[in-house]
């Protein structure tokens, strides 16, 4: 017995409906992950835009090359420092400079009211500053600074200087660091005076010329950097 054509193209019809609503579902399948991928890069890339340490970089008045850095959340958890901030509210907020370098810009020191309520957070920044040559024949004097603010409010500071030389013609013979202000005010203020001897007698043990630099800057509780002055 011959099939009747009906039924034949009924059965034809039924495997193109399906073979077509197959298809439908594997593009939007391909589509639903090509969006997920697309949503999951762009989520991706602000997280880490976020996590990417924003830096300011300037010049003293002697030439020096400075630079200063926003911290991490996981710098400023690893360091310790998220006692110092509210975490929740912790923005990696790109440092500003204003002063440098020419001299002479500051602010004048403001103390936090007793009582007021306790800053949020803005950010924690590091950076350094030095005097100097920091490559092939060395000798430099160099201060490190980290502080944490929250937005008006310094509500951590620390600062600490060293120096080094790499000529036997050359000593580095120490430094004093006069830090001031700090948490609990609107600034803190960091002077650093090194002590180097590019004129060093080895045989004597003694300086023949002595060169006694400074400069002085102050770090705002939004991360804003002011330079002060200095040699």
């Amino acid at each position: 017995m011959s099939k009747s054509p009906l039924r034949s193209l009924g059965i034809g019809g039924l495997f193109a409906v399906l073979a077509a609503l197959m298809l439908g579902l594997v593009a939007a399948g391909t589509a639903s992950a090509a969006t997920t991928a697309s949503t999951a890069s762009s989520v991706s890339t602000a997280a880490q835009s976020q996590a990417t340490p924003q830096t300011v970089y300037w010049k003293d008045q002697a030439g020096q090359a400075h630079s200063a850095r926003a911290l991490t959340a996981t710098e400023v958890k690893s360091l310790g420092l998220d006692k110092y901030i509210d975490m929740s509210k912790f923005a990696v907020t790109t440092p500003t400079l204003t002063g440098a370098p020419a001299s002479g810009s500051a602010t004048t020191a403001v103390k936090r009211p007793a009582g007021s309520v306790a800053p949020l957070a803005s950010g924690c920044w590091s950076t350094w500053f030095g005097y100097g040559t920091f490559s092939g024949l060395q000798l430099w004097g160099k201060t490190d600074v980290t502080w944490c603010g929250g937005g008006t409010w310094v509500t951590y500071s620390t600062s600490n200087c060293y120096g080094y030389q790499n000529y036997p013609t050359y000593q580095y013979l120490g430094c004093s660091n006069y830090p001031n202000y700090g948490s609990g005010w609107n600034l803190y203020q960091v002077k650093t005076q090194w002590s180097l001897c590019y004129a060093w007698v080895p045989i004597w043990g003694s300086c023949v010329a002595e060169d006694y630099p400074w400069e002085q800057y102050q770090y705002l509780g939004n991360g804003n950097i002011l330079y002060n002055g200095g040699s």
